[in-house]
């Protein structure tokens, strides 16, 4: 009898080492996914800082461009110049 109540307390700390690893295992790479996601959140931010950095020089440079057109098509000499080319 003491036998195996010996032998079902081995088997018990056998099967609890094998679920404490699994569980340390799988701990860890939740760990690593979350430290992952935080890494692609960074990305993400700055990616959409420089789009928006991006979108407001193109549009500052189609005003300016616009403007510019604007003034020079002003005098029909200029819109001569450039159908001519």
């Amino acid at each position: 009898e003491i036998n195996k109540i010996k032998r079902l307390l081995q088997e018990s700390e056998l099967e609890r080492n094998h679920w404490k690893s699994r569980y340390d295992s799988t701990s860890l790479d939740c760990q690593n996914e979350k430290q992952r996601n935080l890494q692609l959140s960074q990305q993400v931010r700055e990616l959409s800082e420089q789009i928006n950095q991006q979108s407001d020089y193109t549009s500052s440079l189609g005003s300016a461009c616009c403007t510019l057109l604007w003034r020079v098509s002003r005098s029909e000499e200029s819109i001569q110049a450039i159908l001519v080319g």
